[in-house]
């Protein structure tokens, strides 16, 4: 539950800021949220839109011709579902959603008929609103707030197109603007999965009695197994990669990738001899910890027989989280917390400012603070090892300065260092 501030309490907090930067956060927020909560609403509808357009094509690359009864009774024509694209979308995702009707729907009597493609499509959950994103006069971001275990998060972008707000592009997956502790985990859970499938792909090699091999610099391929030869594909495994990592391990993945397979005449090669694979056991999860406004660090919450606790560093890429490098360790303690939220509400504020002063009064008085481990990392915000009102003074500091600031907003630790 989170602790009030007293008058008093606010009044001494807010005395160590500027008054034009207090006056600024006032009404600079005021103004942001209500133009916020405009555009939130109007994305949501929009989605929710795009929802129905989604049902209504997902058979589009479907070889199957089994027609169904489009139950919805805003669409009785196949005209009218154009119409209804063109009033969602925009640019290139408009023209190959209006494309993609002529292979999903059909008319029959009077009847419109959508094509089943026999499997599911990811939905836009909105019941939990969304968070807006690089707005700006012309476009801005929409994410989603809610997922279920058949729909991640979805984001799309928004296109201002004669006077209306239209979806140009939109992708489902998990995003940095989803941050409570409980999605930075679930995150971590699915790029550490994936990275798995990674590194088990990269240990594959063809066996030292291959018979028809090839050799590409100096270096013996065999002929891949059927099964690889009908899954691997250099150009998609790049892509997978760089869908989960970052940076130098994203680079260093792709070299990998390039050095043990080789494509020729539509055949995949594989290098003689496979080689061990790193073994994440996330059968219990991930912890979550070291949260910044970039990145964050996860630990899987079981032991590896093999390898020990898996640990990934995630960096912000493209508004998504990505691993930017990984490890193993053999303890497993590292608590869950993230610089200057003490409270853990995903906010740093000036309630985290004012328990921190609390807890500097009370243990001065030789009292317990009562901050357990992780509330101690958070408060401690100039890492000196002490809690103290110079603690509190920073965070509030940033309070400010995260409320005034509406672009290119630096973390706390960015903001401390500078």
């Amino acid at each position: 539950m989170k602790k009030m501030i007293s008058c008093l309490t606010a009044l001494t907090l807010l005395a160590s800021v500027p008054t034009a930067a207090v006056y600024a956060a006032d009404t600079n927020t005021a103004t942001a949220a209500t133009a916020s909560s405009s555009t939130s609403e109007t994305a949501a509808a929009k989605l929710k839109d795009m929802n129905a357009i989604l049902s209504l094509t997902e058979g589009a690359i479907s070889t199957d011709d089994n027609f169904v009864k489009v139950e919805d009774s805003r669409f009785k024509t196949v005209a009218s579902v154009k119409s209804f694209i063109a009033d969602t979308c925009t640019g290139e995702l408009k023209d190959e959603l209006l494309a993609s009707c002529a292979d999903c729907l059909k008319e029959a009597n009077g009847v419109l008929y959508k094509k089943s493609s026999g499997s599911l499509f990811f939905t836009f959950l909105t019941g939990n609103g969304v968070i807006i994103t690089d707005s700006s006069d012309k476009s801005f971001t929409a994410v989603t707030q809610e997922n279920d275990e058949m729909n991640p998060y979805g984001r799309a972008e928004f296109s201002l197109e004669d006077g209306k707000w239209k979806i140009s592009s939109y992708e489902f997956g998990y995003f940095t603007a989803n941050k409570s502790t409980d999605d930075l985990a679930e995150a971590a859970y699915v790029r550490i999965f994936h990275l798995q499938s990674i590194l088990e792909t990269l240990a594959y090699g063809a066996p030292a009695d291959s018979k028809d091999t090839i050799t590409v610099n100096g270096k013996t391929y065999g002929k891949a197994s059927d099964e690889i030869q009908q899954s691997f594909s250099m150009y998609l495994f790049k892509e997978y990669i760089t869908e989960h990592c970052t940076g130098e391990l994203r680079e260093s993945l792709i070299k990998q990738a390039e050095e043990r397979f080789i494509e020729q005449d539509e055949v995949v090669y594989a290098v003689i001899g496979a080689r061990g694979a790193y073994d994440f056991n996330i059968s219990g999860g991930v912890n979550v910890s070291n949260v910044t406004a970039n990145g964050f660090t996860a630990t899987t919450a079981e032991k590896s027989d093999k390898d020990g606790y898996g640990r990934i560093d995630l960096a912000a890429d493209n508004g998504k989280w990505l691993i930017k490098s990984y490890d193993f360790a053999e303890t497993n303690d590292a608590p869950s917390y993230n610089l200057g939220d003490v409270d853990s509400d995903t906010k740093i504020d000036a309630v985290d400012a004012s328990s921190v002063l609390t807890y500097y009064a009370l243990t001065s008085t030789k009292k317990d603070g009562g901050f357990n481990e992780a509330q101690k990392l958070a408060a401690d915000v100039d890492k000196n090892g002490a809690i103290n009102a110079v603690d509190a003074s920073n965070i509030l500091s940033y309070y400010a300065y995260t409320a005034t600031t509406k672009e290119n907003v630096k973390s706390f630790e960015e903001y401390l260092s500078k």
